[in-house]
C-alpha cells in the first residue's frame, strides 16, 4: 500500500530541515504518521490519502510527547554535545598538522629548554592566571633539568589590560636577552599585578625601562597575539594554561607528576620515531 501524504505542508517542512532542531524535526515527521493508522480508519478514501494535519494537531502530538518523554531532550543534547567534541577533537588535530610551523618554530615566541631537544612542547599562558603561576616555578625547573624539551612559550593575554601590557613587556625584554628571567619574576608576584608593579619588575632585573617601552610599541607584537589567539582557537584551547607536548594538546594545569609523566611519553614517542625514521630513510 502506498500512503500520498497531505499533510501540514510536509514538503515545506523538510525544505526548512535546517532551521529545525533535530529531534523537533524528527518529531514532526513522526507526528505526520502516529495519526495515519487512525485517521485512515476513520476517513478511508479510494486512494488512502492521509487527511492534512493542522499545526495546532502537530504541535500537539509534539509537545504531548516531550511531556510524557522529556528524557528525549536530554539524550538530544548529549548526543550533539559528543558531536560537538568530536568535531573540536578533530579540527585540533587538523590544525597541529597544518599549523605545525607557527606553532613550534615562529621566531617570535620565547624559546625555552633545549633548543635541539627531541620533545617539542608550545606553552599558552597569562601572567594574571593563578593556574599559570602556580605551576610556573616546576615548569622552569624541569625544562632546565630535563635537557630534552625544546619549548616555544606563547604570550596568550586573555585576562584584561594589564595582562597584554605584561605580555607587550615580556616579548620586549626578549630583545635584551633577559625574558626568561622577567617571565618568571612576573609570575612570582604576589599580590594584584599593575603596570607599575610590571616597570618596577624591569628595573630590579635590570632592563634598559626605557627601551623596553618603545620596543613595546613594536607592530609585530599585537600581530603576535592575534595569531596566538586564533592557534589556541584552532586547537581548542580557551582558557590557560595550555599545553601541546608532542603531538597532544592539554588545555588545563598539570601537576609536577603529570607533567614529567606527559613528558616522559613524549620522549617514548620521539624515541619510537627516530627508530623508524633510522629504519625507514627517506630519499
Amino acid at each position: 500500500m502506498i500512503w500520498r501524504i497531505k499533510s501540514m505542508n510536509l514538503k515545506q517542512t523538510v525544505m526548512n530541515r535546517k532551521s529545525v532542531p533535530g529531534f523537533l524535526f524528527g518529531m514532526l515527521l513522526m507526528a505526520q504518521f502516529a495519526i495515519a493508522p487512525v485517521a485512515l480508519a476513520q476517513n478511508p478514501s479510494p486512494d488512502d490519502e492521509l487527511p492534512r494535519l493542522s499545526r495546532e494537531q502537530v504541535e500537539w502530538i509534539v509537545r504531548e510527547y516531550l511531556l510524557n518523554n522529556p528524557e528525549i531532550i536530554e539524550q538530544s543534547m548529549s548526543v550533539l554535545q559528543e558531536r560537538r567534541e568530536r568535531e573540536a577533537a578533530e579540527q585540533a588535530r587538523k590544525a597541529l598538522t597544518d599549523r605545525a610551523d607557527e606553532l613550534f618554530n615562529d621566531d617570535m615566541d620565547p624559546l625555552v629548554g633545549n633548543p635541539d631537544g627531541p620533545v617539542q612542547m608550545v606553552h599558552f599562558f597569562d601572567y594574571q592566571c593563578g593556574y599559570c603561576k602556580s605551576m610556573s616555578k616546576n615548569l622552569g625547573d624541569t625544562l632546565t633539568a630535563d635537557g630534552d624539551v625544546r619549548a616555544k612559550f606563547k604570550e596568550f593575554p586573555i585576562l584584561g589590560q594589564v595582562s597584554v601590557v605584561a605580555a607587550r613587556a615580556a616579548l620586549a625584554a626578549e630583545k635584551q636577552g633577559q625574558y626568561m628571567d622577567f617571565h618568571q619574576a612576573l609570575m612570582a608576584n604576589r599580590g594584584r599585578l599593575t603596570e607599575t608593579r610590571i616597570f618596577s619588575i624591569a628595573q630590579n632585573l635590570g632592563l634598559d625601562v626605557a627601551r623596553l617601552r618603545l620596543d613595546m610599541k613594536d607592530p609585530a607584537i599585537d600581530e603576535q597575539f592575534l595569531k596566538n589567539r586564533q592557534l589556541a582557537a584552532q586547537l581548542g584551547i580557551t582558557g590557560t594554561p595550555g599545553f601541546v607536548i608532542g603531538d597532544q594538546i592539554y588545555p588545563t594545569s598539570m601537576q609536577p607528576d603529570v607533567l614529567q609523566s606527559v613528558i616522559g611519553d613524549a620522549k617514548r614517542k620521539a624515541g619510537n620515531q627516530t627508530e623508524l625514521d633510522a629504519l625507514n630513510p627517506r630519499g
